[in-house]
């Protein structure tokens, strides 16, 4: 009497996928990539945000970019709609080596980034603003720059000066070439590293929120 063969339960089935699953869990990608761009989260429905950004020494870290330019800081309010990029605003504030308060502000001039059209016909962008290039930290610090090429330390205050509901948005900082493009580095495993160790150990960005609004006053 001959018998057809059993077929593996459903529960072989799972065991085999959760077995298939830990093993793709345990391997590790065979590159490592790090890039001179930050992004910083926002709370649901929170339309201003405090930056504490720091900045690591330029030193030798672009040296395998073979790049010679100046380097800007650039920062992006992500996500707002077309018909409200136009009245957000930033601060900045930086303490320079002679002990003197660097302090910036405006809009946001440029709405980019993946624009976007939502169902009901609103674009969204990136509202983003070059806010000056990078300098020595010797005074007297010349207009358009900021004092970082030694390291440094931003503080930075944004406000989209609108609703937003319960949406959630973010911010983006980038160092950025002349030509508008940030540092990418993607190294592979056994090769060097130091471009990629670079780039990451050079700018962290972290977010609070901030109580009190910076638009300017309404006039009746």
């Amino acid at each position: 009497m001959s018998h057809s063969p059993s077929r593996p339960s459903f529960l072989t089935y799972f065991l085999l996928l959760l077995a298939a699953v830990a093993t793709l869990g345990t391997l590790k990608p065979d590159y490592s990539s790090s890039r001179s761009s930050e992004y910083t989260g926002w709370e649901p429905g929170e339309s201003r945000q405090r930056l504490t950004v720091t900045l690591a020494p330029v030193g030798d870290r672009l040296a395998s970019f073979n790049y010679t330019g100046d380097v800007h800081f650039e920062l992006s309010a992500k996500f707002v709609q077309d018909i409200y990029a136009g009245v957000a605003v930033w601060t900045l504030t930086t303490t320079t080596s002679d002990g003197e308060t660097l302090s910036l502000g405006g809009g946001f001039p440029e709405l980019g980034g993946d624009l976007g059209t939502e169902d009901n016909g609103d674009i969204f962008g990136d509202a983003i603003v070059r806010v000056g290039k990078l300098c020595s930290n010797d005074p007297p610090v010349s207009e358009g720059c900021l004092p970082c090429l030694d390291g440094c330390t931003l503080n930075v205050e944004i406000d989209r000066c609108h609703p937003v509901g319960d949406a959630i948005r973010s911010s983006l900082i980038r160092l950025i070439r002349d030509d508008g493009t940030r540092f990418e580095a993607r190294c592979e495993d056994g090769e060097d590293m130091q471009p990629c160790d670079d780039l990451r150990g050079w700018l962290n960005v972290e977010g609070e929120s901030l109580s009190e609004s910076i638009c300017p006053a309404v006039e009746n």
